[in-house]
Formats: structure tokens, C-alpha cells, sequence
């Protein structure tokens, strides 16, 4: 009888190891492009109210770039802000800040050179005040908080699977 019990478990622990796989990686899956699309739009949300805030101030002819960043920051890191007062002129644009040209409004989606860039953009007070980010950079932060969630799948599956084994084999 012992062949047969053994064979027994082996038949249920098989497919059933082989489900838990399965479910492992689709789980995983949808858990790493749930949480990266959740990052993108806090990512957008996060432009929408820094143009916000920077829509506030008042630009004039004479404003000027703002002051170099600290040398413990990467430039290509930052947030870059733009704006045009209504006849479409350029009256400021952050330090770094590439030649974007004027956006459309709302979010929209830019190449300059090599790079592309997220762009959110609204007028407030005559002034279309544009700030950007790095597609590259939102989508290196938007990947890395996704395959932070996706830790606990990972430790689980094989945890999980652990404990199936265990209970099968023993009884």
C-alpha cells in the first residue's frame, strides 16, 4: 500500500504545485501593472498640482530662470517648468529645461531631442505655465514602486508552496 499512497500524492501535489504556479505568475502579473498604471496616475496627479501651484505666480517679460539645483540632485531628475504669456511668448523657463514648445492643454506627451516628456499645462492670470517631467524617469519610479508590490506574490508562491508539499507528503 505504501506505492500507492505515495503515488496518490504525488498526483494531487503535481498539478496542484503546478496551479499555485500559475496563479503565482498571473497574480503577479496583474499585481506589477496595476500597481505600475496606479504610479503613472499619481505621477500625473503630482504634475497636475505642481502646475497648479506654479500657476499662482505671477510671470512677467522679466522673469527670470530659476537658480541652479544642488549638486546633490540630478538635473535630469527635476521637474521643469515653462510659460508663455498670451501672445504665445516665452516668459520663463526653468534652469535645464529643454526647448519644449508650447503644449496643448492638459496632459500631453513630447520628444525634444532624444527624450520624451510628460507635460501637464493650464492658464491662469493670461499665462500658460507648463511643467514637465522625464518620460524615462516616471516610468523608472512607476516600475520600481510596481515591482515593490509585486514582493509579497513573490514571497508568498513559494511559501505557499512549501506549506502544500509539506501538508500532502505528510498525510
Amino acid at each position: 500500500m505504501p506505492a500507492i499512497d505515495s503515488s496518490l500524492k504525488w498526483r494531487i501535489l503535481v498539478p496542484v504545485a503546478g496551479l499555485l504556479i500559475v496563479a503565482g505568475l498571473a497574480s503577479g502579473v496583474v499585481a506589477y501593472f496595476l500597481a505600475k498604471n496606479e504610479a503613472s496616475e499619481l505621477l500625473d496627479y503630482q504634475l497636475r498640482q505642481l502646475t497648479r501651484i506654479v500657476a499662482t505666480e505671477r510671470f512677467s517679460v522679466a522673469a527670470t530662470a530659476l537658480p541652479p539645483n544642488d549638486q546633490d540632485t540630478d538635473v535630469e531628475d527635476d521637474f521643469v517648468v515653462l510659460a508663455w504669456n498670451r501672445d504665445g511668448d516665452l516668459v520663463h523657463r526653468t534652469t535645464g529645461a529643454p526647448p519644449i514648445a508650447r503644449p496643448t492643454l492638459g496632459f500631453s506627451t513630447v520628444s525634444v531631442g532624444d527624450a520624451r516628456w510628460r507635460i501637464f499645462s493650464e492658464t491662469r492670470h493670461q499665462v500658460q505655465v507648463a511643467v514637465a517631467q522625464r518620460l524615462e524617469l516616471r516610468t523608472e519610479l512607476a516600475s520600481a514602486g510596481a515591482l515593490q508590490a509585486l514582493l509579497p506574490v513573490l514571497a508568498l508562491v513559494p511559501l505557499l508552496g512549501v506549506v502544500i508539499g509539506w501538508i500532502v507528503l505528510r498525510s
